[in-house]
């Protein structure tokens, strides 16, 4: 009898794991999209990366709440240089229908002398608390990121 408690502790163990590996690997997939419409200037979609109640925090403005609200500060952002955009989370920890994901981000940006190779930059480290919808999608909860340091080296 004890043993069989084991054995099946083990499989719920293993199940359990399998699910948050697959959880993660949809909140990385969900983080590349909304890089790739940031990049493409599909501004629909990375407000369609947050909750409808979502809350965003970007460096020096004020707190921003709702999807409508993030849709116009990332329209009133000037179009940038921008080539490429990542982030790399360190850790992302599931808790039922809520992640924590924070990590650094990288960006490549046009050179200003055209004759320059773009270079990737590490500018910005950043926390996220994604929530999962009614539909089984993860959205960003909360958005937090800040500037680095022009001189840190990693």
């Amino acid at each position: 009898m004890f043993k069989n408690s084991i054995v099946t502790v083990s499989f719920i163990l293993i199940a359990a794991a399998a699910q948050a590996q697959s959880e993660i690997s949809k909140i990385v997939k969900t983080s590349a999209h909304f890089s790739k419409d940031y990049v493409e200037g599909n501004i629909e979609g990375v407000a369609n990366a947050y909750a409808i109640d979502g809350i965003l925090m970007a460096p020096g403005k004020e707190i921003i709440v709702g999807r409508k609200a993030i849709y116009d500060f990332w329209m009133s952002l000037p179009k940038s240089k921008l080539l490429a955009h990542r982030t790399k989370s360190d850790t992302i920890i599931i808790k039922r229908n809520e992640a924590h994901d924070y990590g650094y981000g990288f960006v490549t940006l046009k050179p200003e002398n055209p004759n320059d190779t773009p270079k990737e930059q590490s500018l910005f480290k950043y926390y996220i608390l994604w929530e999962k919808d009614k539909q089984g999608n993860w959205k960003m909860k909360m958005d937090v990121w800040n500037t680095r340091d022009s001189n840190w080296k990693k």
